[in-house]
């Protein structure tokens, strides 16, 4: 059974809704999740170029995500992620600039850490040169609006909408 769904365009988190793992507003995204070590940690972080990959359109990440369903720029892998953790939003701070985080969604696993797309990369260090210190933590899923892309209709996908109260 596939994991992936639509999102209402309506829905207050509609980006979040996305996965039965992922955390809604209102719950405890500090808390359960956060208390997986490798959703949450401080160490030179790896680059991964996911926008090669646009040109496979049903190409699936570790979280069973087409990759046509999102926006590739603010996607990341984590090392050790659990299919329960799919759609984690984490906020990503480079310690040198910690206010501009980035805000990606935990869809892959693998990486150094975090295997972060390299847009997110370089917007956060200004470089590609792999292995540059990040800290992460999970955020608040409303950070998450617009990585997936909520016109994308795939026949056979669970539809879920969000509000305020979680995911239905």
């Amino acid at each position: 059974m596939k994991k992936i769904i639509r999102v209402a365009a309506a829905a207050t988190l509609a980006t979040l809704a996305l996965l039965p793992g992922a955390l809604a507003a209102g719950s405890a995204y500090a808390g359960a999740a956060a208390e997986r070590a490798h959703l949450k940690g401080d160490r030179p972080i790896s680059s991964h170029n996911y926008r090669a990959m646009a040109d496979l359109p049903n190409y699936s990440v570790f979280c069973d995500i087409p990759i046509s369903m999102m926006d590739l720029t603010r996607i990341t892998a984590v090392q050790g992620l659990d299919t329960d953790e799919c759609g984690t939003i984490l906020k990503v701070t480079n310690p040198l600039k910690p206010d501009a985080p980035q805000y990606v969604m935990a869809v892959d696993r693998g990486g150094a850490g975090l295997d972060l797309n390299s847009d997110s990369f370089r917007e956060l260090f200004g470089t590609n040169e792999n292995f540059q210190r990040a800290s992460w933590e999970p955020a608040d899923p409303s950070h998450g609006k617009g990585i997936i892309h909520e016109d994308v209709e795939l026949p056979g996908f669970r539809q879920w909408t969000c509000d305020t109260s979680g995911c239905h």
